[in-house]
């Protein structure tokens, strides 16, 4: 039986890869729950600000079909290891259960690279933006730039540490915490937050399980070694699934964090928009100043001309004022 030229298995594969990345793009076009106050590129801070949120959508939609896909090879590697284990016990398989067994291994293979390519480069290009918009949240200068946030996974050596320090500096200058800018003018190591620290582990211990996966696929000559290998791609399947799981929470709660902050800054910066006009301005305050002397004058001309016309009335009646005010 074929769906559009492709088995059952193939079929329900791309589909199960697809529906996350279906649903992502649903969820772009009708709008995300916490969204930022005003669209566009919004002057805030000493940059500029431009929503990564969208970024982050696509990146946690192809980290959900990660996680779904890894699912999918876990139980095709158990589905290998009881294959291979009844090879050991003596049971002769038939040709068809070994081709299936290898066409279905082949295919979420190829599957997973794809995937996993598409992955990083939305994960890039969500930290390359987030990490730009880190100027326009805070005024404490970040360590690096965003070509080089990047560019370090890519650094012989280096990606062992560098990616996990401009996460967690990412993930503080993304808060409006005081402590952090305390922490960072005393020049004093930014704590490194839980889940970006067990993502980090984890996802290294992915890579290195990755790396002997590929270095003991070409070298297998006897069905305990498939065994063996079988039981490592296992791990690292695992590995990753936990991996990625622990990077959604990371966009997510990055995601979040600046745009609770870029609009605590807008809120800020309207109110003081407003006690601003409210305020007097020099000019009326001049104009002010002079109705107030000439209505003060006003006022000393009428006291001056009763008491002109009081003396003039004792005057009339021969009375001295001196002798009158005694």
């Amino acid at each position: 039986m074929t769906m559009f030229g492709l088995g059952v298995q193939e079929f329900m594969l791309l589909l199960i890869i697809l529906v996350p990345i279906i649903l992502v793009v649903v969820l772009d076009k009708r709008g995300r729950t916490v969204r930022a106050q005003s669209g566009g590129v919004i002057p805030s801070g000493i940059g500029a600000f431009t929503s990564a949120s969208s970024r982050a959508r696509w990146t946690i939609g192809l980290l959900i079909a990660m996680i779904c896909l890894d699912v999918i090879a876990i139980a095709s590697g158990l589905l290998q290891a009881s294959l291979v284990g009844r090879v050991l016990q003596g049971v002769i398989i038939t040709p068809a259960e070994a081709v299936a067994n290898d066409s279905r291994q082949q295919l979420i293979g190829n599957l997973w690279v794809i995937l996993y390519v598409a992955t990083v480069v939305a994960f890039f290009l969500w930290l390359s933006r987030s990490y730009r918009n880190v100027s326009a949240l805070t005024t404490l200068s970040p360590s690096y730039s965003p070509a080089w946030a990047v560019g370090s996974f890519f650094m012989p050596f280096l990606w062992l540490t560098r990616p996990l320090q401009i996460i967690r500096e990412l993930w503080h200058l993304s808060d409006t915490d005081p402590s952090v800018a305390t922490l960072h003018e005393e020049g004093r190591k930014l704590p490194t937050p839980s889940v970006v620290g067990w993502w980090w582990g984890i996802w290294l211990v992915s890579v290195f399980l990755s790396q002997v996966v590929r270095n003991t696929t070409g070298h297998m000559n006897t069905p305990q070694e498939i065994l063996n290998a079988t039981y490592v791609s296992l791990a690292s399947d695992f590995a990753d699934l936990v991996a990625a799981g622990l990077a959604i929470a990371v966009v997510r709660a990055i995601d979040r964090k600046q745009v609770v902050c870029h609009n605590r800054l807008v809120a800020t910066r309207k109110a003081g928009k407003r006690d601003t006009e409210h305020q007097p301005k020099y000019e009326d305050l001049v104009k002010q100043g002079i109705e107030e002397h000439k209505i003060q004058g006003m006022k000393n001309h009428e006291r001056e001309q009763q008491i002109e016309e009081f003396n003039t009335w004792l005057d009339t009646i021969n009375m001295p004022a001196h002798k009158k005010n005694m």
